[in-house]
C-alpha cells in the first residue's frame, strides 16, 4: 500500500503541477499529479492548496475498492444476482453477454453503487500496473470532477447512472478483475483464468479505449459517448475472455420436484451410489460419465447418480485452514475417540435432499441391537463423514468445522473460515452517558463521524463544554474531529 508518492498542498498547485509535469518522464510523479485534479476540477484558475488531496486519499491502484467478497458469495451461491456488484462480475466468469436487471440496482446498498462508480477511475485514469498510455491532465480533471459528481449524488440520481452506462461500467468491471486476480486472488486465478495472456490482452483493449476515449471527454455528453464507445468496443473484450478464461461451472441447483421414480431409485440404491467411483462434476451433462464408470446401471440409476452427485459432493479447504483445524485438536488434548468425535460429523443424506432442513438440526438414535446410529426421521443408517480440512456442500449448504470450537458451521458465504458466529466475541456497546473528552456527563453527541480503523461511522457523546468546540457544518473523521476539540 505504500510508496505512493504525495504532494502535502503547499504552496501554489499551479507551480508544483508544472514542476510534476517536468520530471513525469521518471514516472515517479503520477500520483503526485492525480492528487491536485479535485483542486484543478473546483477552481482551474486558482486552485485552492487545500483541495489537494493527501497520500491515502490519491487516485492509485490500491485505492480501489476490494469487491472480491461479492465474487466469492456469487460462487459459493451459484448465484450471479445477490448483488449488482456480482451482476457485472458474471460476464467475466460465466462468459455471457448479459443485461443488468433492473430490479438490482435499487436494492443495493450506496456502498454498492459508489464502489461500483469508484472502478471508472481505474479505467478512465490508466491507474492499473500496466496501463501505459494516459490522458491530458485537463482530460483527468474532468474525469475525476465528473466521477466525484456521481459517487456524491443521491441513490436515486446513482441508480439511474448504472443504468445508463451499463456497458461502461461493465468495460472498467473486466480491466479490474482481469488486473486483481492475478495480483491478490490466487484462488479466483486458479479458477478463472486459463492463461496470462487475458491479463495483458484485457489491458491492450483498455489501452486503446482511453485513447478512443479522449474525443468523448470534453464534450457536453461525456458519459453518454463514452458508453456508447465501450458498447462498440465490448465484443472484442468478451471475445477475449472466451479465448484466455475458463467459464466457471455453475453447479445446478437441486430440481424442486424430482420424478418420484428417481427419488425411489436413489432411495434403494443410496448404498451402492456411495460405494461408487466418483466422477467430478462437469457442466455437461453428466449420465455420460457415469455410465463409463457403471455400464451396467439402468437409466433411473443413472439419473439418480446424476441427482446426487450433482447435489452432494465434499471439497478440500486450503492447507492453512486444515493445519488450524489441526492445532487445535492438538490443544483438545485428548483421546482418538475424542478427536474423532469432533472430525467425524455423522448425517442423514436422503432427508437433506428430501427436506429444506439443515444438517446441523438433524437427529439421531442409537441403536442398541444394531450398534449403530439411525436417522429418527427415517430410520436409515447415518452416513459418517470426515470433516477435517473439508468442506461438504448438500445442495446449496456448505459445512465446515469451526477452527476455534471444532463445531460444524453452516458457511454463510461472506464470513472467514477461521471462526464460526458462536466464538465471535461482539463488541460492547459505546457508553453515550459520558463525555468522549473529559468523561463529564454528556448532553449531545455528534453523529456521522467516520471511524477510519472500523470502517463505519458512528456517535460520539460530549460534554456541553466540548460541544461547542465542535462545527456541526464540517464532515469529520476520528483524527479530524480530535484535533478540533483539543484546540
Amino acid at each position: 500500500m505504500g510508496g505512493v508518492p504525495w504532494s502535502e498542498g503547499e504552496g501554489d498547485p499551479t507551480t508544483q503541477i508544472q514542476m510534476l509535469h517536468d520530471t513525469l518522464s521518471s514516472g515517479s510523479s503520477r500520483a503526485q499529479i492525480d492528487a491536485h485534479l479535485l483542486a484543478f476540477y473546483v477552481d482551474s484558475k486558482r486552485p485552492n492548496p487545500l483541495l489537494v488531496l493527501t497520500k491515502e486519499d490519491t487516485y492509485h491502484y490500491h485505492a480501489l475498492p476490494d469487491l472480491m467478497r461479492f465474487m466469492r458469495q456469487s460462487i459459493s451461491f451459484n448465484d450471479w444476482t445477490l448483488s449488482t456488484v456480482g451482476v457485472f462480475m458474471a460476464p467475466f466468469c460465466l462468459q455471457i453477454k448479459r443485461q443488468m436487471n433492473r430490479h438490482i440496482p435499487t436494492q443495493s446498498t450506496r456502498c454498492e453503487r459508489a464502489a461500483l462508480v469508484n472502478l471508472l477511475h481505474g479505467l478512465l485514469l490508466g491507474l492499473y500496473p500496466y496501463n501505459l498510455k494516459h490522458m491530458t491532465f485537463d482530460h483527468r480533471v474532468r474525469i475525476a470532477g465528473s466521477i466525484r459528481r456521481v459517487m456524491t449524488s443521491d441513490a436515486l440520481a446513482q441508480t439511474q447512472f448504472i443504468l445508463d452506462n451499463e456497458q461502461l461500467l461493465l468495460f472498467s468491471m473486466v480491466e479490474y478483475l482481469s488486473n486483481v486476480i492475478p495480483d491478490f486472488c490466487p484462488v479466483e486465478e486458479a479458477l478463472l483464468i486459463r492463461s496470462m495472456q487475458c491479463r495483458y490482452s484485457i489491458n491492450q483493449i483498455c489501452e486503446n479505449f482511453r485513447s478512443s476515449a479522449m474525443d468523448c471527454i470534453m464534450g457536453d455528453s461525456m458519459w453518454e459517448s463514452l458508453n456508447s464507445l465501450a458498447a462498440s468496443q465490448l465484443p472484442v473484450l468478451l471475445r477475449q475472455l472466451k479465448l484466455n478464461n475458463h467459464k466457471f461451472c455453475r453447479r445446478p441447483y437441486t430440481c424442486p420436484r424430482i420424478p418420484a421414480p428417481v427419488w425411489s431409485t436413489l432411495t434403494e440404491s443410496f448404498d451402492a451410489l456411495l460405494a461408487m467411483r466418483h466422477v467430478p462434476v462437469t457442466g455437461c451433462n453428466m449420465i455420460a460419465q457415469v455410465k463409463i464408470t457403471q455400464p451396467g446401471l439402468s437409466f433411473l440409476e443413472l439419473q439418480a447418480a446424476e441427482y446426487f452427485w450433482n447435489n452432494v459432493f465434499v471439497c478440500s479447504l486450503p492447507s492453512n485452514i486444515a493445519m488450524g483445524q489441526m492445532d487445535a485438536l492438538d490443544a483438545m488434548g485428548s483421546c482418538t475417540v475424542h478427536q474423532t468425535s469432533f472430525t467425524v460429523m455423522n448425517v442423514c443424506l436422503l432427508c437433506a435432499l428430501r427436506t429444506k432442513t439443515s444438517l446441523l438440526t438433524q437427529k439421531f438414535a442409537y441403536n442398541c441391537t444394531t450398534s449403530m446410529l439411525q436417522c429418527s426421521s427415517c430410520s436409515r443408517k447415518a452416513t459418517p463423514v470426515s470433516m477435517l480440512g473439508r468442506v461438504l456442500r448438500v445442495k446449496s449448504s456448505s459445512y465446515f468445522l469451526c477452527t476455534r470450537c471444532m463445531k460444524p458451521t453452516l458457511w454463510d458465504g461472506t464470513s472467514t473460515f477461521h471462526m464460526c458466529r458462536q466464538c465471535i466475541v461482539p463488541e460492547k456497546p459505546q457508553n453515550m452517558a459520558l463525555c468522549a473528552v473529559c468523561d463529564h456527563k454528556a448532553i449531545d453527541a455528534v453523529g456521522n463521524i467516520l471511524d477510519v480503523a472500523s470502517l463505519k461511522m458512528v456517535r460520539v457523546p460530549l460534554c456541553s463544554l466540548h460541544a461547542r468546540a465542535c462545527v456541526r457544518s464540517t464532515v469529520y473523521d476520528m483524527l479530524s474531529l480530535a484535533n478540533d476539540l483539543h484546540q
